[in-house]
């Protein structure tokens, strides 16, 4: 009986392991199936978060089957985060972030993005006050960019963050002027400026462009020279004289005179002169001129109060 007795408990210990060690194949088996079909990834699950066993490994879904839906508070996509899908940005540059936040004055105040780069621009716009805030410039970092106003701090803004896809070497600062700006010294600016009305600090004083450094075109609906706006080039005039570069008319001053200013800078040019109107014959007598650099004086030996047109021209 004793020899029995343990017989039987090694038979269903026997037992006992088998079904264990069958189990444990079946899951085996199981697991490897469920990672062929990719219904799970080899993931762990540790406080409510499923993680790869390795970085950048897992996968859910696959290139053949997607899911229906998917449900998220927040997607990373490239170490950004987002609540909420941006509107397409326009021009060359890809919007990646955009949100709200307060100006910190010369403290500046940072902003996480992790991009991971630096080739990226931003636009800080104010939501309030926007005369005070002053200059706005950023300092940018591969995953922070620091905001900076010249003026008062505490006025939201709304900030943009664009991955750079046009400029092959990309510039530090920034700068969105909202109030007055005065640069002493050159500002050296590359590619395309965009402005309203540029204006010199006084009046026929300042150059744009200079006799060895020139642009290459320059494009006007209307062109204002020495005073004279034009929307289209003056025909050649026939005869001895060259281009119009002015013309007009004046009311003859008899031996007072009547002053033009053309501001041509010199002497060589041409004026014609031509009555209008059937009152001055027989009245006006002779017409004669005195030129200067930047003025011409019209006289007439008769009476004066008559109309003339006027065109002056480079002598050729």
């Amino acid at each position: 009986m004793s020899d029995v007795f343990p017989s039987v408990l090694y038979t269903l210990y026997d037992l006992r392991y088998k079904k264990i060690t069958d189990q444990d194949t079946k899951d085996l088996a199981q697991d490897a199936a469920l990672d062929v079909h990719k219904v799970y990834p080899d993931a762990h699950a540790v406080q409510n978060v499923m993680e790869p066993a390795t970085n950048n490994a897992g996968r859910v879904g696959g290139a053949s089957k997607n899911y229906a839906a998917g449900y998220f508070q927040q997607v990373f996509l490239g170490g950004v985060g987002k609540t909420a899908w941006d509107l397409a940005a326009s021009g060359l540059n890809g919007l990646v972030m955009s949100g709200v936040s307060t100006f910190g004055g010369v403290d500046g105040i940072t902003i996480t993005h992790n991009l991971g780069l630096t080739g990226y621009v931003i636009t800080a716009t104010p939501l309030a006050k926007a005369e005070r805030v002053g200059g706005v410039w950023y300092v940018r970092a591969a995953n922070t960019v620091t905001v900076y106003n010249t003026g008062e701090a505490g006025i939201q803004f709304t900030i943009t963050i664009e991955v750079d896809a046009g400029m092959t070497t990309p510039a530090q600062w920034l700068w969105r002027h909202y109030g007055g700006l005065q640069v002493d010294g050159q500002i050296w600016a590359k590619n395309l400026i965009e402005s309203l009305d540029i204006k010199p600090d006084s009046d026929a004083a300042r150059t744009l462009g200079s006799a060895i450094l020139r642009y290459l075109q320059g494009h006007f609906v209307n062109l204002t020279l020495g005073g004279v706006s034009k929307a289209a080039w003056p025909t050649a005039v026939a005869g001895s004289n060259g281009n119009v570069f002015m013309s007009g008319a004046v009311t003859l001053a008899g031996m007072d005179g009547v002053t033009v200013t053309h501001s041509k800078g010199d002497t060589s040019y041409l004026v014609k002169t031509m009555p209008t109107g059937t009152g001055g014959l027989g009245r006006i007598g002779d017409i004669s001129y005195v030129k200067a650099a930047n003025t011409v004086v019209i006289y007439n030996s008769g009476h004066g109060g008559f109309p003339a047109d006027i065109e002056i021209s480079n002598v050729v």
